[in-house]
């Protein structure tokens, strides 16, 4: 049995009706309604809800039975990868890694003294925890130009956590190479889940202001020998030393000796050589921009609806500062980009916030392009955009759907595209809205969890109706 199954076998133990009776005023079939509570199916959305009716559920209770029921028809494992893309989409909401109690701005770190033997072997998590904050406070604080090179499971959050203080507030330009050991087979429910945990804590480094995160990852269980030559498995490697760790956190061996320091830091350099980049950033002035000319711009989850369409080039000179440097070619890339939108790749289909098309009213900002490109629409220019909006959503002929975020927290400064089968971008402004940092993710498994998600969510019970969201966009008119 499932938990539809159930539930709605509880529901009927509570209203003291018996099945004939329910079927009778549900005017439904009763051996239908005997094959559902047995979880031999699930019948269609109709039948349902005329059982709902007829048992006197609440519109909360109706709720959950028809989130329950879709959990039911795709199985448990559909069920727990899409809340876990979901999941992992709301924790980019806020960063949990960021702890401004630290204080490492602020604070004095002294050189690590280097051992007597080329060799220190340290006892005890702690311990082991306390080196750790003196290795990166060296590393971030005292180095002209910071690098080092990690492998440690996210599943250490405090040392993610420092790692992530220490380069957030480190004003230096900074290089983080982070080794990521993930799992192939990602049609298995652990492996997929894990695998959507790890990309969850690889995001919060990528989408920053900085720019020197790296994540590579490779095959757990595939063919490699990532773990050959090292006494323990996981590291972190400086200009100075090599600290290993083993798998429990217990017991680490510090190398800094001429000899040992050599062959463990030529072995670990081995190892990015054969991984895969997790996260690719975008460096050209259309990927900046969001103008790359992807081959397949096919779905998009956004801020606001999808206004490619109205982006002429009268309103993209009229919507660009004068005063911006570069400001002819960002004109011309612009022209360029949205009439090969509109006449070639066509424009994608829109799932939006609409609290962030609330917030565009409200602002007169473009909420997909930088602050400092764009100049602030007026009313009568952020009515005309959604008039026209309002037309073609009525008219069919633009596919636009509006998330529900007291169901979906998407963030609002947020867009995460899937580009085709084999790629998704995700973008996003900085806090200034004055710079766009743009990746891509090419992993199999995770392009095809986010791919499916998004397919799924187009009819899920997180976004409005048509006819509800053409009544809000009509209600933000006044």
């Amino acid at each position: 049995m499932s938990l539809f199954s159930e539930k709605l076998k509880l529901y009927i133990e509570v209203s003291h009706q018996t099945i004939y009776q329910l079927s009778k005023k549900a005017e439904v079939n009763r051996t239908v309604i005997h094959k559902t509570i047995s979880g031999e199916r699930v019948p269609g959305d109709d039948f349902l809800e005329k059982l709902y009716g007829a048992l006197m559920l609440s519109p909360e209770e109706k709720r959950e039975m028809r989130r329950l029921a879709e959990r039911a028809r795709v199985g448990e494992k559909v069920y727990r990868r899409r809340e876990k893309v979901k999941a992992v989409i709301e924790a980019l909401n806020d960063n949990p890694l960021f702890n401004p109690a630290y204080g490492f701005e602020n604070r004095a770190f002294a050189a690590v003294s280097k051992t007597k033997t080329g060799l220190q072997i340290i006892q005890g998590r702690k311990s082991i925890e306390a080196q750790v904050m003196a290795l990166l406070g060296d590393v971030f604080y005292n180095a002209q130009k910071p690098e080092l090179s990690i492998f440690i499971p996210f599943q250490e959050k405090y040392l993610y956590e420092l790692l992530y203080n220490f380069y957030m507030t480190c004003d230096k330009e900074t290089r983080i190479l982070n080794l990521i050991a993930i799992e192939k087979d990602y049609k298995d429910d652990r492996a997929c889940l894990r695998n959507l945990e790890i990309l969850s804590s690889a995001l919060l480094f990528s989408l920053t202001e900085k720019k020197g995160y790296r994540p590579y990852y490779y095959y757990m269980n595939g063919d490699n020998h990532y773990e050959e030559g090292v006494s323990m498995p996981y590291f972190i490697k400086t200009e100075k030393q090599v600290m290993t760790f083993s798998p429990d956190f217990e017991t680490a061996f510090v190398y800094d000796g001429e000899d040992s320091y050599g062959y463990f830091s030529d072995k670990i350099d081995q190892f990015y050589k054969k991984a895969e980049m997790l996260t690719v950033y975008g460096e050209s002035v259309p990927e900046m921009f969001g103008w790359s000319f992807i081959s397949n711009y096919e779905e998009i989850i956004e801020p606001a609806p999808c206004m490619a369409k109205f982006f002429t080039n009268r309103r993209i000179d009229c919507f660009l500062r004068k005063d911006i440097p570069m400001r002819e070619e960002l004109y011309h890339i612009g022209c360029t980009y949205y009439t090969h939108v509109r006449e070639v790749l066509g424009i994608p289909f829109s799932m939006f916030s609409f609290e962030g098309l609330i917030e565009f009213m409200n602002s007169g900002i473009l909420p997909t392009l930088p602050k400092y490109v764009t100049r602030q629409l007026s009313l009568e220019e952020r009515r005309e955009m959604l008039e026209e909006i309002i037309k073609n959503a009525k008219s069919g002929a633009k596919p636009y759907i509006a998330i529900n975020r007291k169901a979906f927290k998407v963030p609002v400064d947020l867009e995460i595209i899937k580009v085709s089968d084999q790629e998704i971008a995700i973008r996003r402004f900085n806090e200034r809205g004055d710079e766009l940092t743009t990746i891509f993710i090419h992993e199999p498994g995770l392009v095809d969890a986010f791919t499916d998600f998004m397919d799924y969510l187009k009819t899920s019970d997180m976004v409005y109706d048509q006819e509800t969201m053409v009544d809000m966009m009509e209600g933000l008119l006044g």
